[in-house]
């Protein structure tokens, strides 16, 4: 066998497996597409707008697809238990929508859940009295329709009724930046953390 049926043969086969590496490459970018589509339930207790926003794709996919979401901001976070030891997390977040469009939104998740999914950020909802979870806008909210929203949706800038807080944080720059004025609210400067058992 002579040197060019050698180095013939060896580019055939190196061809061959280009097009078989290519083959494999391609179907596991279409599988990992795929993974990223179905954003598999997590939560984590490092809070930002965008791990709340995602999370309520998980129970809310038609009213929030994440892929919709251009930006979110987190304007205040509550943590608080009660005597029981239940403890729960509590946002308000202002989102801005591919489309333009702006969402205000009350959500909370129950950090005593046994399973994983059942610890993601909700929806904030009440079915028996008027009450608002989510406001959208066709521009970026203004002050009044902020405090607004507050007030509809039951935000309070202290512990809810038999419950002491634990965390509470409002983040002005945010509201500054984002919305164009500093908010007048502010939680407790006294805080208890968590209690001993």
């Amino acid at each position: 066998m002579n040197r060019v049926h050698i180095i013939k043969g060896f580019m055939q086969t190196s061809l061959k497996n280009v097009g078989l590496l290519t083959i494999a490459g391609l179907s596991l970018l279409s599988l990992s597409c795929k993974a990223a589509d179905t954003k598999p339930a997590t939560s984590t207790n490092h809070v930002t707008a965008d791990s709340i926003a995602r999370d309520l794709e998980q129970e809310f996919s038609e009213t929030f697809r994440y892929r919709d979401v251009k930006a979110s901001y987190l304007l205040a976070l509550k943590a608080e238990a009660d005597d029981r030891q239940w403890n729960s997390e509590s946002a308000i977040l202002v989102i801005e929508l591919t489309n333009a469009d702006w969402r205000l939104v009350h959500a909370w998740r129950n950090l005593e859940e046994e399973k994983t999914e059942d610890r993601l950020w909700r929806l904030s909802e009440v079915n028996d009295a008027p009450f608002t979870g989510y406001q959208d806008y066709s521009h970026n909210p203004k002050k009044k329709e902020v405090e607004k929203f507050l007030r509809d949706t039951w935000w309070q800038f202290k512990a809810d009724e038999h419950f002491h807080l634990l965390r509470g944080e409002v983040y002005s720059e945010t509201w500054k930046s984002v919305l164009g004025y500093t908010p007048n609210h502010q939680f407790p400067k006294r805080v208890l953390g968590p209690r001993k058992q």
